[in-house]
């Protein structure tokens, strides 16, 4: 397999970085809702991908989200509703639904990124900004090196994805790792050229 360097995007990833924000709010509070429904016991590794225009769907009042579940090949399309009291409800379920090509694309990336110490050094944007946040609200921002990389296995930790769409309308993808209901890793790629890349991570402690 071929990879492509990421080195001469460097200055265009630490752009990117700083112009997209960590975490978009309304994504942070329908995962709130959402981790509820999914894993109320707070027992279980979810993970949940978006995008920085979910904002789109606020004035819907709609947003659907892709259940993939890797090892079961099993793709579910779920359609959730703001109601007008503010709480959100589940209008609608379909199984054996298709991925959108991006979003497909998105997920071969990641698979193949997992398992690949080569490729993630590939298709990472260094220096990558990587933030460790604690839980008295200390930051510690680090900028890491290809030298000082750790393997990354997000596929490996996933047994399932949420995808909050609509992903076609946006060019990067976040996706937020939460163990026992709490946020742990947070990872921004970006699209460029057809190319998935890694150009930014949040720790939480």
């Amino acid at each position: 397999m071929k990879f492509y360097s990421a080195y001469k995007f460097v200055k265009v990833g630490m752009l990117l970085a700083f112009l997209f924000p960590s975490v978009h709010l309304f994504a942070e509070d329908f995962s709130s809702y959402l981790l509820q429904q999914i894993d109320p016991k707070k027992k279980n590794t979810v993970s949940v991908v978006f995008t920085d225009s979910l904002g789109l769907a606020v004035n819907e009042r709609t947003v659907d989200v892709n259940t993939y579940i890797p090892n079961k090949n099993i793709l579910e399309k779920n359609v959730y509703k703001l109601e007008y009291n503010g709480k959100w409800n589940l209008r609608q379920r379909m199984l054996n639904t298709r991925m959108e090509p991006l979003e497909k694309d998105f997920f071969t990336f990641l698979k193949d990124f997992s398992f690949s110490r080569e490729m993630q050094i590939a298709r990472t944007i260094f220096p990558l900004p990587v933030t460790y946040k604690s839980k008295d609200g200390l930051k510690e921002k680090r900028l890491i090196m290809p030298r000082d990389w750790e393997e990354l296995k997000i596929w490996q930790r996933s047994p399932s994805f949420r995808s909050i769409l609509p992903l076609r309308h946006g060019n990067n993808r976040k996706v937020i790792l939460y163990q026992q209901g709490k946020a742990k890793e947070y990872y921004n790629f970006i699209y460029i050229n057809k190319v998935w890349y890694l150009i930014e991570m949040e720790v939480y402690i």
